[in-house]
């Protein structure tokens, strides 16, 4: 399995892991409501792991897009002759 993309699982598990508990053990609290009722702070910790998971895999495909591309080209003479 990919080492990246489960660290980056394990990375929103924890980060997500703080809002889990104010929910579990203080519901009513004024602190629960303002973290959970904001939307960044509810879905960064979740948005970031997978978005570097995501530009990896866009970089992935750049870079092998261009390789092909190099490799493709037909041989060609440096010098005339």
């Amino acid at each position: 399995m990919d080492t990246l993309a489960v660290t980056m699982f394990w990375v929103s598990s924890v980060l997500i892991l703080p809002f889990w508990i104010m929910l579990w053990f203080m519901p009513k609290h004024e602190l629960t409501k303002r973290f959970v009722g904001d939307i960044r702070c509810s879905i960064l910790p979740l948005l970031i792991p997978y978005a570097i998971l995501a530009l990896r895999d866009f970089a992935y495909r750049i870079v092998s897009r261009n390789r092909h591309r190099v490799f493709r080209r037909p041989a060609t003479c440096v010098f005339p002759r």
